[in-house]
């Protein structure tokens, strides 16, 4: 087993820019239309469509009532970047380490220069 490991190795991850345009495809390729609508207007999650100028206060149904706004609130205003990377890497951290409707992205189902690209698209939305 060692020697086809070492024939065949994980595939590395992957690597895209961090712009808009790539985290556009990063979105839609991680399935997020699925839940935040193809145009972030939300669905069965939030409305994403100013997450670049504040964070989601208002959270769907079926999510406890135990996530944190005001710790959400003060790590976005600390840092926008560093909370959604936060946020989509693991949401439950903000839910008393409960799992919320938000799924978790490990590094393995979404690389970090996606989640960045992904980032800086979901920044770039302000209306």
């Amino acid at each position: 087993w060692a020697r086809e490991t070492l024939e065949n190795p994980p595939p590395s991850p992957v690597e895209v820019p961090d712009t808009v345009e790539a985290g556009a495809e990063v979105y839609v390729a991680a399935g997020c239309g699925g839940c935040h609508g193809a145009e972030l207007e939300g669905g069965i999650g939030p409305n994403l469509q100013t997450i670049g100028s504040e964070p989601v206060r208002t959270v769907p149904p079926l999510v406890t009532d135990t996530i944190d706004v005001d710790q959400i609130q003060a790590d976005y205003d600390e840092d926008p970047r560093a909370f959604l990377e936060a946020w989509i890497r693991d949401s439950s951290a903000y839910n008393g380490g409960n799992p919320t409707q938000m799924p978790p992205f490990p590094e393995d189902q979404l690389s970090a220069s996606e989640l960045q690209a992904l980032i800086t698209f979901l920044l770039d939305h302000t209306q």
